[in-house]
């Protein structure tokens, strides 16, 4: 049952919105307290997501629930568990956060469960993917650590997250189609989704661009001679992040 616990929190999914969180709060300071909402935070958001998936999923050995390593019952439990540690630990270590970390918390669940389940509404998919696993993250991190948050650049993260779901929706795409999961690229259609995928990665770079020039340096990595454009453009934007913040 532990292995089906841990494979529930889809830890390898984390890396990039782990790291979101890492750049808004940009501190030694109390990090090892930051890392328990943090991560709690995650570890719920993906658990809430295999638990309503379980109709959808059927044959992926990705979700434990699916494959028979979890049951249902105690996946529900594990989703409250990490929903009462995150809120318990971010209420007595950052109140001052405890706002924006409710609203995480919220728009995370309600993206997966019924009756919104915001994840089979077009747009809508998109717009709250922006906030709960890009600009809030970050600016989760800013109010823990006391920082002042950058209007550009949460609003960067937001069109980057999107771009980064729009992505993932297309990679599905056949497979929602079958399904009957109206997500925005089943609703859009496959060429007009990829046009707004490359609208949000031209609007990141205006957007970087207009918080530092210097930050567009890294996307020369898109020239090297790595697998393909979107895993050159992920090594790019972590590099450009990293170099914003440190510029403040």
């Amino acid at each position: 049952m532990l292995k089906g616990l841990i494979k529930n929190l889809r830890v390898k999914h984390w890396p990039v919105y782990f790291g979101m969180g890492l750049l808004g709060f940009f501190s030694l300071q109390n990090l090892p307290k930051f890392l328990v909402p943090l991560s709690t935070y995650l570890g719920f958001s993906f658990a809430v997501n295999n638990v309503c998936d379980v109709e959808n999923d059927e044959g992926n050995k990705k979700n434990p629930i699916v494959t028979g390593e979890l049951s249902m019952k105690v996946a529900i439990l594990e989703c409250i568990f990490l929903f009462l540690l995150g809120m318990l630990s971010c209420y007595f270590w950052f109140p001052k956060a405890l706002p924006v970390y409710s609203l995480l918390m919220f728009l995370s669940f309600i993206y997966s469960a019924r009756p919104l389940r915001l994840k089979t509404r077009p747009i809508l998919d998109l717009l709250s993917h922006a906030f709960f696993f890009g600009a809030l993250i970050v600016l989760f991190g800013n109010l823990c650590a006391d920082r002042e948050p950058n209007f550009y650049f949460l609003l960067a993260v937001a069109t980057c997250s999107m771009a980064f779901e729009l992505r993932n929706h297309l990679e599905d795409y056949e497979e929602d189609e079958r399904a009957g999961v109206r997500t925005s690229t089943v609703f859009l259609g496959k060429e007009n989704s990829k046009k707004l995928l490359y609208t949000f990665f031209a609007s990141h770079l205006i957007i970087l661009f207009l918080l530092n020039p210097l930050t567009l340096t890294p996307y020369l990595l898109l020239f090297f001679p790595l697998k393909t454009f979107i895993e050159r453009f992920d090594y790019s934007t972590t590099v450009a992040y990293l170099l914003a913040v440190s510029m403040g």
